[in-house]
């Protein structure tokens, strides 16, 4: 694969549905909820109304004692009659009893509910009262002699009430039976709205089930996609991954699974684009990218089965292809292949071409052998080799990448502790003026005594620093060292140090620089400090503005490794370099391949005609040095001089022989 790439790195949190979906919800449940408040409290009142009916019905029921006290005057009535006749079998006593209980017959048609009763008939009125006058009446009389004219005369008085009474009870029957009637349609009506209103409740409770269902559908959708792309996100990936890797016996199968393959993309410098044309360009290009992967495999999409293909969004500028299980290797290969040549495609954004680039990461596993972050990780360190490798590559995982990370752990929790305890040596390394064998500078170059792996260079480690940004200390302190041991060289004899990217984004730089001048009190001019033309890929305002403030210190700033990756002569015009040093990967190539010569040639010819200093680095023999005599250079360094010296030996170095020759 090829590439050229602008980038995009930062993502840009977009206003989901989420939001909106929750105040929706948040509202509806409001709504529902106070409709069920207000049900449950109609439902209340129905309920007392319908106790009270039936309590009503039973107290209508009243009416019966009125027909019974008809009855029961009627019978008095009876007993009065035969008492009058002679050889009845009536005594005294069976009128008194009659009597007594006419007598509390009329106390219970005095009562409220049934009076009341009573009273709605007007023709009814008083005439419980002459009941009761004539009751007393009947008593006086019976309290006499037994004779046949007090019989008759209870008699007489008795019947004058015979039409009221019948007419009492029917028409308390009249109105009993209506009002039991009109209750009984009112308990229907409330039965009927009781059932409605429960109805209505169980509707509200089956829409808010629906309601629920969706809302924890659409959650679930919300927790398991990309709101940017639309693709799965981590998580699915995730339980995608739990479900392929599951151990055997638990997926029921009795054949050895096939083993799962993933493929982890990383967009290479996609954080220019969201630097140079925003983030909304950034956004675009994800889009975009994420609409070419999808369409570039098969079967594609949420909720496909075990055999499909998924594209997702991990985040950031990465994503991950899960091919179906069993692939081989050289189906992943191919599948890489293809899914760079999609991204590849140029695009454009915001009215500019971008040519994307993505570098990817392979590994596989058999179920049971490990789990999902397992898998990732493998898949992530096998992409660190391919962006370690070269932008736009590929690699598959091996078991050494495994061990190379957990190295880089180790050496990362030691480098946490190597600075405090003084385990880091600055050497130099001396440079020399080629025509006359002088050392006109020393390069300072970090050396680690770690206390398990003995004295290790800077390959071993730096990477590391960088990754964990303890490079910005450890060039705090290199600054500062290498300027306390200069102090002890001669005037004419300059200090190159060189400078981390990471130096210049962490913001302290100028500050570093100032204190090591001040505290060891060399000339600004004596110091030389290198940077590579990575630094300067971004093109970055603020870097320019820091390397021009720190040639205002009068301290010379040099081009490092010119050559072997990035070159552009557009840097060499946005910014002039006190000095130029040329790769050794072209100086080893002088002596066999006319190219590397002539390349070497050109560039001297063009830093001279710049008005820059050249040096070259790499110089191991006498042809190397005579070659690059005749090429133009001034300068250079190499183990035909020196390798990197302690500071004790470069002391000892200058005082006995301050030149090669």
């Amino acid at each position: 694969m090829t590439e050229q790439v602008i980038p995009v790195g930062r993502r840009r949190r977009l206003p989901g549905a989420e939001g909106g979906i929750q105040r929706w919800l948040r509202v509806s449940l409001i709504v529902l909820m106070g409709g069920l408040a207000g049900a449950a409290g109609f439902i209340a009142a129905l309920t007392v109304r319908q106790q009270n009916l039936f309590e009503a019905l039973t107290r209508y029921n009243s009416m019966f004692e009125t027909t019974l006290g008809a009855v029961e005057f009627m019978r008095l009535q009876t007993e009065v009659a035969a008492y009058a006749l002679p050889n009845m079998p009536v005594e005294h006593a069976d009128v008194q009893l009659r009597l007594d209980v006419l007598r509390n017959r009329l106390s219970v048609l005095r009562q409220g509910e049934v009076r009341m009763l009573i009273r709605r008939n007007p023709e009814n009125a008083g005439l419980l009262d002459r009941l009761g006058e004539t009751i007393e009446r009947v008593q006086a009389l019976l309290d006499r002699p037994a004779s046949e004219e007090n019989s008759r005369e209870m008699l007489l008085l008795l019947g004058e009430l015979n039409v009221p009474m019948i007419r009492l009870a029917a028409s308390t029957h009249m109105e009993g039976s209506n009002l039991v009637g009109e209750d009984q349609g009112e308990l229907r009506g409330l039965y009927v709205a009781f059932i409605a209103v429960l109805l209505a409740m169980i509707a509200a409770g089956a829409g808010l089930s629906l309601l629920l269902v969706q809302q924890n559908r659409q959650i679930r959708r919300i927790a398991l996609e990309d709101p940017l792309t639309g693709l799965p996100n981590r998580r699915a990936l995730l339980d995608r991954l739990a479900e392929l890797l599951a151990p055997p016996a638990r997926r029921g199968t009795g054949r050895p699974p096939p083993r799962v393959p993933m493929l982890l993309l990383d967009l290479d410098s996609f954080k220019d684009v969201n630097d140079t044309l925003g983030h909304v360009a950034g956004d675009g290009m994800l889009r975009e990218i994420a609409a070419r992967l999808r369409g570039s495999v098969p079967g594609e999409g949420p909720g496909k089965g075990m055999g499909e293909y998924m594209v997702a969004r991990l985040g950031g500028d990465e994503f991950a292809v899960l091919p179906p299980p069993g692939l081989k290797r050289e189906a992943l290969s191919e599948l890489a292949m293809r899914l760079g040549r999609v991204v590849n495609r140029p695009l454009e954004l915001e009215g500019r071409m971008i040519m994307p680039g993505v570098s990817i990461g392979i590994a596989d596993l058999a179920p049971g052998q490990g789990d999902a972050v397992t898998l990732m990780r493998h898949a992530d360190l096998a992409l660190y080799e391919a962006k370690g490798e070269g932008r736009n590559t590929c690699r598959f995982f091996e078991e050494r990448l495994l061990q190379a990370a957990e190295e880089r752990q180790r050496l990362q929790s030691d480098l946490a502790v190597a600075l405090h305890e003084g385990q880091f040596e600055v050497h130099y390394q001396p440079q020399v003026h080629l025509a006359d064998g002088r050392i006109t500078g020393l390069e300072a170059l970090l050396r680690w005594r770690h206390p398990r792996l003995g004295l290790i260079g800077p390959q071993s480690f730096i990477p590391v620093a960088e990754q964990s940004g303890l490079i910005v200390p450890i060039g705090n302190w290199v600054l500062r060292q290498a300027c306390t041991d200069a102090v002890q060289w001669p005037e004419e004899i300059r200090l190159a140090v060189n400078l981390s990217p990471r130096q210049f984004a962490d913001g302290g730089l100028l500050i570093a620089v100032a204190r090591a001048l001040a505290a060891s009190g060399i000339s600004a001019r004596r110091l030389e400090l290198e940077v590579t033309e990575s630094l300067l890929l971004d093109d970055d305002a603020g870097v320019l503005a820091t390397l021009a403030e720190l040639r205002e210190l009068g301290i010379g700033i040099a081009l490092d490794d010119f050559g072997i990756a990035y070159s552009s002569f557009d840097y060499l015009r946005r910014f002039r370099f006190e000095k130029i040093k040329i790769d050794r990967s072209f100086v080893h190539g002088m002596a066999t391949r006319p190219e590397c010569l002539a390349i070497v040639r050109t560039m001297a010819d063009l830093a001279r005609r710049l008005g820059m200093a050249t040096m070259v680095e790499g110089l191991e023999n006498e042809e190397l040095v005579r070659l690059a005599l005749e090429a133009g250079y001034t300068e250079g360094q190499g183990f035909h001089f020196d390798g990197p010296l302690t500071a004790a030996e470069v002391l000892q170095r200058l005082e006995r022989v301050p030149q090669y020759g």
